[in-house]
């Protein structure tokens, strides 16, 4: 589902190119933008020349200052529907990625707040992460300089498929501000995960331990996801229960897990102008450092 930021970019490029068929049909906008252009004399296009479309993106990206070869691999690897998917506070160093050879952008996220309710499914509030995939050890390398850990943010350099790559980044939650406020701690939350999910997974999952956790998230969310196939099994009637939106995990069991705890309970910072000013810093910083790796590359 398209953000208004994103809406908003299929418009311009409907207006620019006389091309409708980028925007979504929810509402008949697509129809009544193409009967829009014929009211003005216009016959709508049902594609966008090559040549045009990299034009309206050098425009876009005129401050990276991109070699006329770079700007042809952005233009073939951002085409009009993924440019239009992009996060704005995100896109600057995606189109960083795309203009290096042998290294494509896939999925991003900004980790953005700006929905009237953000919702931890989608990670909006407090993480966002940027995967791609390439074959240049270099700029991995080059990355990983990125990754660590202060009190209020965390950046992780993910690689579970040869040559790809995901940067994740997450705001973290100061333990004195936890205090201050009265909240429980990720570690009590945690806990409180287990207890809640026992009714409904069984009391194998309190069996999980919290050193574990701490360790590697995602084998908790693995041994839920195991418990509810069985949970499945013995009562067939859950599986009339809809899946969380963007998750894997069952409605009822999905409220449970961690992430939607800390939303409840963390909601007040992940949405202060002081973690998202940690955000923003951080896109603008990975940004500056694949710029970075990529004028070391012009020069050589």
């Amino acid at each position: 589902m398209d953000h208004s930021e994103h809406l908003l970019k299929r418009v311009d490029v409907a207006n620019t190119f006389s091309y409708p068929d980028v925007l979504p049909e929810t509402a008949g906008l697509r129809d009544k933008v193409a009967s829009l252009l014929r009211s003005r004399g216009i016959e709508p296009d049902s594609t966008i020349q090559p040549l045009l479309y990299k034009e309206y993106l050098g425009e876009r990206v005129s401050a990276h200052g991109f070699t006329d070869e770079e700007l042809d691999r952005v233009a073939e690897k951002v085409p009009v529907d993924l440019l239009c998917s992009l996060d704005t506070d995100i896109e600057d160093a995606a189109f960083e990625l795309n203009a290096l050879v042998g290294t494509k952008t896939k999925f991003s996220c900004s980790g953005h707040a700006d929905l009237p309710n953000p919702d931890s499914g989608d990670s909006y509030a407090y993480s966002g992460y940027l995967a791609f995939s390439t074959n240049d050890n270099g700029l991995v390398a080059h990355l990983r300089k990125l990754v660590g850990k202060s009190d209020t943010f965390g950046v992780a350099l993910e690689n579970q498929k040869p040559g790809e790559f995901t940067v994740r980044f997450r705001k973290l939650v100061p333990d004195e501000w936890i205090r201050e406020n009265s909240r429980k701690s990720k570690d009590e939350l945690f806990e409180v995960s287990k207890q809640k999910l026992a009714p409904i997974l069984g009391p194998e999952i309190l069996t999980f331990p919290l050193e574990e956790y701490k360790q590697d998230e995602h084998n908790y969310i693995k041994g839920i996801k195991r418990l509810q196939s069985l949970y499945l099994q013995s009562n067939p009637e859950a599986a009339t229960l809809p899946y969380g939106w963007n998750s894997i995990l069952l409605t009822n069991i999905q409220k449970f897990i961690p992430n939607e705890l800390e939303w409840g309970e963390y909601k007040d910072y992940y949405l202060s102008p002081e973690a998202e000013n940690d955000r923003l810093t951080f896109l603008k910083t990975l940004t500056d450092s694949i710029a970075e790796y990529r004028r070391e590359h012009q020069a050589r």
